[in-house]
């Protein structure tokens, strides 16, 4: 896994503003930044449909640039109902 640098000049960032993020790719350290971006402020630019240019780099090499961007999705969950009477297979109590 490496540490990789990724900034946004869209935001008025540099490489001097740039944030860390480990990942095995750089295109991964972009996902990671958009998660962080999103996160940090309740905006959530990138999950509601737009895209943002990225730069990361690895170390002091040339840096490649990456458009971020993400779907809106929904997690559905269960979980069993506490105290709640059990039901026979014709639906009775």
């Amino acid at each position: 896994m490496e540490t990789y640098s990724v900034w946004c000049p869209e935001y008025g960032q540099t490489r001097d503003d740039a944030r860390e993020f480990k990942a095995w790719i750089p295109e991964d350290a972009a996902k990671e930044w958009g998660h962080w971006s999103d996160s940090s402020s309740s905006d959530y630019t990138i999950a509601n449909g737009n895209e943002i240019e990225v730069l990361v780099a690895l170390g002091d090499a040339d840096a490649e640039a990456f458009i971020v961007s993400a779907e809106p999705s929904i997690d559905y969950f269960a979980s069993k109902k506490r105290g709640a009477a059990r039901v026979d297979r014709e639906g009775g109590v």
